[in-house]
């Protein structure tokens, strides 16, 4: 068994949040302005078909390895320390409790010898990694800590993946800790900043849909599902008579065949707005959410987040607020940097923007 101490912990000043996706390589990297933060470099680069599952696994880092070099490239930058995220669907992810009293050294090792416990995998197979977050709910002898860990296997591929393209791998985080690590540049955007109410982030990726929701600006729960942009781009290949490649273009463009507007588009919308509803009734169910932390506002995130009139679309089903996610629209952007592009890439660029964050986390 490895602990990743790259997980959690001080991070290099200049790092780029790199999201290596089934549909596109994400590279992103911040810098400070002032008391906030502006963009520096930033580039996306589609994926070739297959070259990662829709699971996230990598089955050939070298080719994966080529689009990432191409979007650190196309992004102008010299920095090549890195922080990637592993799929959530690739995770576990604990939270257990342990004596409060305990000290990191200490509490690493009682995690080593329980791991086998709440881990399925043999533990020489996994890598593993763990952070205190505070006093356990209702018991303040115990401290809640969260245990991740992930396959060797999974973990290596992306780092090598990386490493081929000629970059240094400083971190390893989880892609849903990146959204919520994100959600401190979407408060711009939300009523009140975010206090007093309960916001659902719904990443719609290739092949999944996760939702993050912040009580007060705070992470309060996160769940994922199958579902993606990917089933609408099957419909529009078909209905077109075109390639998937094709129909990507198709999908998020502004000129739609009459088809697609008419047939095509209104079934995914009822399809992701029950998505949705699915998610947000896993949410109410859950024993930890409080009676007040009722959802009333939804931002839309991920690369299928432009589909046109998606967010109008899901405003008028569910009869909630819905807008897009807009990370950079008060940020200053570098002059290499094309700005409209960021700005229309913005839903997209959530965990990869989360990633970026983790240059300016503090110290232990």
């Amino acid at each position: 068994m490895t602990l990743l101490p790259s997980l959690f912990g001080t991070r290099p000043r200049a790092l780029l949040g790199v999201d290596i996706g089934s549909s596109a390589v994400k590279v992103l990297q911040l810098g400070r302005r002032g008391r906030g933060y502006g963009v520096e470099a930033c580039a996306v680069e589609p994926m070739p078909a297959n070259a990662v599952a829709d699971d996230g696994q990598i089955p050939d880092p070298e080719r994966v390895a080529d689009v990432v070099r191409r979007a650190v490239a196309r992004a102008g930058t010299g920095v090549r320390d890195v922080a990637l995220a592993m799929p959530t669907t690739l995770v576990i992810d604990k939270r257990i409790n342990l004596a409060a009293g305990l000290r990191e050294a200490d509490m690493e090792e009682q995690i080593r010898a329980e791991a086998d416990q709440h881990i399925s995998f043999p533990l020489a197979e996994v890598d593993l990694d763990f952070t205190r977050l505070g006093r356990a709910p209702g018991d303040d002898t115990s401290a809640e800590v969260l245990l991740v860990a992930c396959r060797k296997e999974h973990v290596e591929a992306r780092v090598v993946a990386a490493e081929i393209a000629g970059l240094h791998v400083r971190v390893v985080d989880v892609e849903t800790y990146a959204l919520a690590g994100a959600s401190e540049i979407l408060r711009d955007q939300l009523p009140d900043f975010g206090v007093g109410h309960t916001v659902a982030v719904i990443d719609l990726g290739a092949a999944t849909l996760s939702m993050l929701v912040l009580h007060n600006g705070v992470w309060a729960y996160s769940h994922d599902q199958t579902f993606g942009g990917q089933q609408l781009t099957g419909e529009i290949a078909r209905v077109c008579g075109v390639t998937p490649e094709e129909a990507e273009k198709i999908k998020c463009g502004e000129a739609l065949p009459e088809a697609v507007t008419a047939e095509v588009l209104p079934r995914f919308y009822d399809d992701f707005a029950q998505q949705i509803q699915r998610a947000m009734q896993y949410y109410y169910a859950n024993p930890g959410t409080a009676r007040d932390a009722v959802i009333d506002v939804i931002i839309l995130a991920g690369g299928s987040a432009r589909i046109p009139h998606l967010a109008e679309a899901v405003t008028e089903r569910l009869k909630l607020p819905v807008q897009p996610a807009e990370p950079f629209r008060s940020m200053p952007m570098a002059t290499r940097v094309r700005g409209k592009q960021v700005q229309a890439d913005g839903p997209a660029l959530l965990v990869a923007a989360g990633l970026a964050l983790r240059a300016f986390d503090e110290p232990d």
